[in-house]
């Protein structure tokens, strides 16, 4: 991540523990980091940096409207969820030059149909989430201002082109869908339904790669997170405290950014903990059980994700195959 674009998210998650700590609300707190998510969709080097993350933050905050306030049918909410995913990858490849993936999309549409949230309680929970992305676009928009002014740089940004035929586009986005159908479906008939990590664990490294990278990938991720899942019960030994937990988050948040283009496995053992906090926070158990979850969670959805990978990999290349006959 370069460093503005570092400064800005700084400045999202600095706004946001400040806010919350006004309001007295570490549920705002959580939520809202959530919603900081779609900054790491923001880029600085291309013309539509700013409107690619505005896209993924409105199908990402369509997609938690449609799950929280979807009526309990498991069905309904993973055929929204399908559909989200279709549109959000589709929109990448063909918008964006080297776009982020849907994951974060994905964890925070997941996180709408997972939670079980008073009716009087869902409205609340959207604010802080949608107060979180309009953070983030705000922290991105001053951030693109300020660079361009200090750099006087106003034309160099190159613009957008399409990164991916929109034939391949088309299948990729079509089974990549399916499968986020059929994962949440599983996931939600999980009997650790609360979560969405099964999800989450699934989509990780879900995209158009080789079967053979998609396979190191998922290793460096169950690693990634082992390791998370033992820092973070090494903290809960000490203090549960969310005087503690928030201001650890907002590091681990940082720490992500900073590392994710350097070491994957790293940067998961840092997004690992961050996540598990802030689920926490919103409903609290025991970190035993909250281990136990993830762990498991983590090593059947990376199982399905590999087997997706191989999938959608196949698919690619029997359309290669045959635009190459032709």
């Amino acid at each position: 991540m370069g460093q503005w674009k570092l400064y800005g998210l700084a400045f999202a998650i600095i706004t946001t523990l400040i806010i919350g700590g006004l309001l007295q609300s570490t549920h705002f707190c959580s939520m809202a980091l959530f919603g900081v998510l779609v900054y790491f969709y923001y880029s600085d080097k291309t013309a539509d940096g700013l409107k690619c993350m505005c896209i993924n933050a409105a199908l990402a905050l369509l997609g938690f409207i449609l799950l929280i306030y979807c009526p309990p049918s498991i069905v309904l909410k993973s055929l929204f969820l399908a559909i989200i995913a279709l549109l959000t990858m589709y929109t990448a490849k063909r918008l964006c030059p080297n776009p982020m993936g849907p994951f974060f999309v994905i964890m925070i549409v997941s996180l709408g149909g997972t939670m079980h949230t008073q009716a009087s309680d869902k409205l609340l929970q959207l604010f802080y989430l949608a107060s979180g992305m309009a953070i983030s676009i705000v922290a991105a928009y001053l951030t693109q201002q300020i660079e361009q002014r200090l750099s006087h740089a106003h034309q160099v940004l190159s613009e957008n082109a399409p990164s991916m035929p929109t034939q391949q586009a088309c299948i990729l986005s079509t089974t990549y869908g399916a499968t986020l159908f059929i994962t949440y479906l599983l996931n939600l008939l999980f009997p650790y339904h609360t979560y969405n990590w099964l999800t989450v664990s699934a989509v990780a490294n879900l995209k158009e790669s080789k079967a053979k990278l998609a396979l190191k990938r998922y290793g460096w991720y169950i690693l990634g997170n082992l390791t998370g899942v033992v820092f973070i019960w090494l903290i809960y030994q000490i203090s549960n405290s969310a005087l503690l937990l928030l201001p650890l988050s907002a590091v681990l948040f940082l720490m992500t950014a900073i590392v994710i283009n350097i070491n994957y496995g790293l940067a998961l053992s840092c997004a690992t903990p961050l996540a598990m906090i802030l689920l926490d926070i919103l409903h609290p158990v025991a970190i035993n059980k909250l281990i136990i979850i993830r762990l498991t969670s983590i090593i059947i959805g990376s199982l399905i994700g590999l087997c997706a990978s191989i999938l959608i990999d196949k698919q690619l290349n029997r359309i290669t195959v045959a635009n190459g006959n032709h």
